[in-house]
């Protein structure tokens, strides 16, 4: 699987995020998995990391793009691909080492 299609994963993983709550998560994902076919442990491993991150530094993602999308409409913002959560975090947290998740450089 490529990281492409991995992105797409984790953006569906945060999207269903936001009908479950907190404590249904772990299974949740767990059946999102169970239902891709030739998943690899480290591509599941490198999915849960990337969703994990991007969880845990939600807030900060929201204020980067109210900075940054001062004075747009909403439904502009919604159509800009470069300014979703999913690419501000991924650009942002795909540098940092897999053992230091502080958000350092925001």
């Amino acid at each position: 699987m490529g990281r492409r299609e991995m992105r797409e994963h984790i953006f569906k993983l945060l999207f269903l995020g936001e009908f479950n709550e907190t404590e249904e998560m772990p299974e949740q994902i767990q059946l999102y998995f169970e239902g891709l076919s030739d998943l690899q442990p480290t591509e599941q491993a490198y999915m849960e990391n990337k969703y994990t991150l991007v969880k845990e530094h939600l807030e900060e993602i929201d204020v980067l793009l109210n900075e940054k999308s001062a004075g747009w409409k909403k439904k502009g913002l919604q159509a800009t691909k470069a300014d979703s959560p999913t690419s501000i975090s991924r650009c942002r947290l795909e540098n940092i080492p897999e053992n230091h998740r502080a958000l350092q450089g925001l």
